[in-house]
């Protein structure tokens, strides 16, 4: 789907169907740990060969909200849109007694206007309960139209991309 990251594509296809599936998501990519709110969503981290959970996947959306993802060019909710494209700038600290108390409260009780300005951006670009619902009917259209693969198209495709972990797991596709 044009405009969209896979990332929202999984993460609306999520939010669907995992009343009634079993869904994994096999990926060290953290941002999926908010999905975790929906029954039947694991996480699988092909990295540390471990599932990841958190405890609570709204308060740690939250915390990504707030803090940021610099490894995805998110600023902090105190700093400014370009901080990362400006030698001479850095973000604004955000401290841990803050950030407990911030993750219980409603944003509008504790940011001024900069960072509540910084705090909807961040919402918008980090949690997947904001994308957009034009974004939203088009992956299900796209997502509706498409071809199921057999076990077998799965496992000639796992051999040919040599995915020998996704091999053994076959039976849980």
């Amino acid at each position: 789907v044009d405009k969209c990251e896979a990332d929202d594509i999984i993460a609306v296809l999520c939010q669907k169907y995992s009343r009634n599936e079993k869904i994994l998501i096999y990926s060290s990519d953290k941002d999926f740990a908010q999905l975790q709110q929906y029954p039947n969503v694991e996480q699988y981290n092909p990295r540390t060969k471990q599932y990841f959970r958190v405890d609570d996947p709204k308060a740690y959306a939250k915390e990504h909200i707030i803090l940021g993802d610099g490894g995805d060019g998110i600023p902090n909710i105190k700093s400014a849109d370009n901080v990362f494209l400006d030698p001479n700038n850095r973000q604004k600290s955000i401290f841990r007694e803050h950030l407990k108390e911030w993750i219980v409260t409603p944003p509008t009780e504790w940011c001024d206007d900069v960072m509540l300005r910084g705090y909807n951006r961040n919402q918008t670009l980090i949690d997947f309960d904001y994308i957009p619902s034009k974004f939203v009917a088009e992956i299900f259209e796209n997502y509706d139209a498409a071809h199921v693969a057999t076990r077998k198209q799965l496992s000639e495709y796992f051999r040919a991309k040599k995915l020998k972990n996704m091999v053994k797991d076959l039976q849980d596709f």
